[in-house]
């Protein structure tokens, strides 16, 4: 999925008048985690460092989770768009559906991924 799709997706399911930079803000934030915390973690390690999303980023550059985990792309939107309405029952629901979605990723991607000899296992 790329920058495009993922905010596109959100604006056709929920309107909102956040603006692209706060959204480019949410996606750039998680993709740094998911570099951090699942890719950098298994081999083979990623080949370039993650630099981050902006303004000058090209709405065509494809995030870093792949289909068909993708969908927590526009559900990380979502929930931020909730927290910032205040609707909590609703915020609540997303986040549930994002994590149930991060996490789906991030387990599959640990079983298919060996972890390289230099990174310590870590249990918990």
């Amino acid at each position: 999925m790329t920058i495009d799709q993922a905010i596109g997706l959100l604006d056709l399911q929920q309107p909102n008048a956040i603006t692209r930079a706060e959204k480019l803000r949410w996606l750039s934030e998680y993709d740094a985690m998911v570099y951090q915390d699942v890719l950098c973690t298994r081999a083979p390690a990623p080949d370039r460092p993650f630099s981050g999303y902006d303004e000058t980023t090209p709405a065509d550059t494809e995030l870093l989770v792949p289909h068909p985990y993708d969908q927590v792309y526009p559900l990380l939107l979502e929930m931020h768009c909730d927290r910032l309405n205040g609707e909590l029952a609703r915020y609540n629901n997303t986040a549930q559906l994002f994590n149930n979605c991060h996490l789906s990723f991030q387990h599959c991607y640990t079983r298919t991924h060996a972890a390289p000899e230099s990174v310590p296992l870590r249990f918990g």
